[in-house]
């Protein structure tokens, strides 16, 4: 019964960092307008509004991929869905760091990521399993 119950649990928690992602999602796709129009004006494609603009970009696909990884898990209850679902948000924190784009979206997209990551982590804890950092290959063999 404990087990179901936190099941149970682990899929309210992903429902709820759903929600928390979608007002995210809000967030940047209105950003996104803003520097899509900001952006149509600039001559030269390498300037730090273009990068911006496509920092913010990947950051909506990164949060839609991680939405619909999330949603996945609530339905299948497959634990691998939450650790590519972390693995997107650390992907997404990386490539944060490596942009050139205004430190104050680059701010934002960092604490974004790092609070899904969290939440992702504390969702794995709570189904007390760990995340495997063992390559398939060292598996098998």
């Amino acid at each position: 019964m404990s087990s179901k119950l936190d099941m149970l649990e682990s899929m309210y928690a992903s429902l709820k960092l759903e929600a928390r992602i979608d007002y995210h999602l809000n967030t940047l796709e209105n950003t996104y307008r803003l520097l899509r129009t900001k952006v149509a004006g600039e001559k030269s494609i390498g300037t730090i509004w273009y990068n911006t603009y496509e920092l913010v970009d990947e950051a909506i696909v990164k949060l839609r991929m991680i939405k619909s990884l999330l949603a996945k898990y609530r339905y299948t209850g497959l634990y691998i869905h939450l650790t590519d679902a972390l693995q997107l948000a650390n992907e997404l924190s990386i490539k944060v760091d490596s942009k050139a784009a205004l430190p104050s979206h680059k701010d934002n997209i960092r604490m974004i990521a790092s609070e899904i990551a969290y939440e992702i982590r504390s969702i794995i804890k709570s189904t007390n399993k760990e995340p495997d950092t063992s390559s398939f290959y060292t598996k098998a063999f």
